[in-house]
C-alpha cells in the first residue's frame, strides 16, 4: 500500500506542570467569577417593577433564592464537568450510585 505517516509524540518536559497549573487556574477563576456574578448581578428590569409591587421582604427573599438557584446551578454544572472529566471521580459516582 506504501509507507506510513509516523507522527511524533509529545514527550514529557519540565514546561507541562506549567501547563497543568495554567489550565487549573484558568477553570478555577472562570468558576470563581461565574459565581461571584450570580451572587452580585442584580436582576433585570422587569424583575425589579415585578417586585416592587410586592412586598419588601417578599422581594428580598425572591432574590435571594434565585441567587441561591444560580450558584446552585453553576455548582451542579461544574459538579458534573468534573467527573465527566476525572476518571477516578467517575468511577467513584458511580460506586455511591450503585450503593443506593
Amino acid at each position: 500500500l506504501g509507507d506510513g505517516l509516523l507522527v511524533q509524540l509529545a514527550t514529557p518536559d519540565f514546561s507541562m506542570p506549567y501547563n497543568v497549573i495554567c489550565l487549573t487556574s484558568t477553570v478555577l477563576a472562570v468558576f470563581v467569577g461565574a459565581t461571584l456574578n450570580a451572587l452580585i448581578k442584580r436582576p433585570g428590569q422587569a424583575a425589579r417593577e415585578a417586585a416592587a409591587a410586592a412586598s419588601d421582604e417578599g422581594r428580598r427573599k425572591a432574590m435571594r433564592r434565585k441567587k441561591l438557584a444560580r450558584v446552585a446551578l453553576l455548582v451542579i454544572g461544574f459538579a458534573v464537568v468534573g467527573i465527566a472529566l476525572d476518571p477516578d471521580a467517575k468511577a467513584q459516582m458511580q460506586e455511591l450510585l450503585a450503593s443506593l
